[in-house]
Formats: C-alpha cells, structure tokens, sequence
C-alpha cells in the first residue's frame, strides 16, 4: 500500500510548545509516539510518502527507527536536502504521482492551483499543521486539495498517523474550486479594475491632444 504524511518535526522540541497541538510532555515521548504510529500503520513493503519537516537534527537516526524500506522525500522549510538524500529513496521539492487514473500534485505547501488542477488532479500537502483548512475550504469551495500531515490526521480520526491512498483519495475527491461562484465573483472584480484601467488611459490620452 501507499501511505502519505508530513510534518513528523522528530526531535523538534518547540513542536511540543505552547503553540503546538501536540500535548505530549518530553521530546522523547513526542518522538516514539510518532515512529510508533508509523510502525503500527505501514509495513516494511509498503510505500510511505513524507511531504516535508522530517525531523530537526540527525535524520538518519530517525529514519532507521521506521521500518518501512522505501520512504520518498518531499523537501519541507525545515529539511536539508543533502541529509534527506542520504537516507531516502528518493528527494524532490514537488512531486506529480498516478494512482490509477488518478492524478496526485505533491507539495510541502498548498497551492491555489497545481498541474492538472482543472483537469481532476487532487493537490496534498503539508506545512500548515492543519490551522487554515477550514479558511482554505471557505476560500475555494469544493477544492480537490488537503492537508495530510499528522496534525490534520489527528483532527480527522484522533490519531497521529499516516493517510492511507484510500482516504487521500476519499477525502479529496470533490468538485473542484473552477469556476465556482467565488472565483467567478473574483474574475468579474478584477475585469471590472482592467476596464476600469483602461478608461482611465483613454481619458488620459484623450485629454492630452485637447487643445
């Protein structure tokens, strides 16, 4: 099977902070949770997508804690890219997926718009921890795009887990934000501003060869 996540922030001790959704007490609890989670969910055959912010610090002795053999890379604002490419199969800063017929825009960060995106493609990404979904689904109505970090997997079924390809594409297989009313209220605006533009230039133009 294939597995998809983001944002472990392994050994990342501000990740249990204040700010953080994360209530565990130490580092150490924080981190073995985590990797347990991972464990429990994709076997040592399966594939496991990670879209950015592995660890802070030493990522390969992270990496050597998870069983599963082929994890893919997805650079992320807290990863360095050499340390990534030592201990995964493979490192790229966005990634264009299949799964069957359908297609999967990989990203550490959200996209308004994605290859694809008015022709099906479902967009996943990570980065926000799960703070502005809500604000992006009221923004882009029916958008075929998610969050699939474990913040967002513990909001969905109360567990700090990977997303399965199932619910990736259960989840964010919708209509599309394309010509919905807001973006069609947002093209109208900005026509309205272009010929607005315009007739200020003619009338400019216009009042310069007046005598």
């Amino acid at each position: 099977m294939i597995y998809f996540t983001s944002d472990l922030h392994l050994g990342h001790k501000r990740i249990i902070g204040d700010f953080s959704q994360r209530p565990f007490l130490t580092i150490e609890e924080h981190d073995q949770h985590i990797i347990d989670q991972i464990n429990r969910y994709v076997g040592p055959k399966d594939i496991l997508w990670h879209l950015g912010d592995f660890s802070w610090g030493d990522v390969g002795h992270y990496r050597q804690r998870i069983k599963c053999r082929q994890i893919h890379a997805i650079i992320g604002n807290h990863d360095k890219r050499g340390q990534l490419e030592r201990n995964f199969t493979t490192v790229q800063s966005t990634k264009e997926l299949k799964l069957g017929d359908q297609k999967i825009f990989m990203s550490h960060y959200p996209h308004v718009y994605w290859p694809s995106s008015h022709y099906g493609s479902i967009h996943i990404y990570g980065h926000l921890h799960y703070y502005r979904e809500e604000l992006m689904d009221l923004m882009m109505p029916g958008r075929r795009a998610m969050d699939v970090g474990i913040d967002a997997a513990f909001h969905k079924f109360g567990e700090y887990r990977p997303f399965t390809e199932a619910e990736v594409l259960t989840l964010a297989k919708r209509p599309g934000h394309h010509d919905t009313q807001v973006e069609r209220g947002m093209q109208e605006l900005w026509n309205r501003q272009r010929n607005r533009q315009r007739d200020d230039k003619t009338k400019k133009s216009t009042q310069k060869i007046m005598p």
